[in-house]
């Protein structure tokens, strides 16, 4: 009788596994699915619109602000993953990176080997 209690819990544990994979792999499709319909929706999401409002440099205005370095690695590091496509036709987010990548903090901040894609780079798998 312990042998084939034995059977049935593998025979349960095998289902279950079966299920939770299923449940895993199905909603890993809908995130996939939903992320690209999110990304075609949204573009530039509501950090950059300040940008795209008016003629102003900084996101806050004229000065460079401490809201200008919360966005910096978000969107450097989106540039590096390839995901800079994002705000092609904006050119004032474009500008704007580019203002951010002239400053003398920014090549302090980001010197070579901080991104992933030159971390990884460098890793080559032989």
């Amino acid at each position: 009788m312990n042998a084939e209690f034995n059977w049935w819990l593998l025979i349960l544990g095998l289902a279950a596994g079966a299920g939770i994979a299923w449940l895993v792999l199905t909603d890993l499709a809908r995130r996939d699915e939903d992320l690209a319909e999110r990304e075609r929706a949204t573009r530039v999401g509501p950090p950059a619109r300040p940008l795209a409002a008016d003629g102003r440099p900084w996101l806050m205005g004229e000065r460079f602000t401490i809201a200008d370095c919360c966005l910096v690695p978000t969107i450097d590091r989106m540039a590096d993953l390839g995901l800079g496509r994002m705000w092609d036709g904006r050119p004032n987010v474009t500008a704007w990176y580019a203002r951010v990548q002239a400053r003398p903090c920014f090549a302090k901040t980001y010197y070579p080997m901080t991104r992933l894609s030159e971390i990884f780079a460098a890793q080559k798998v032989s």
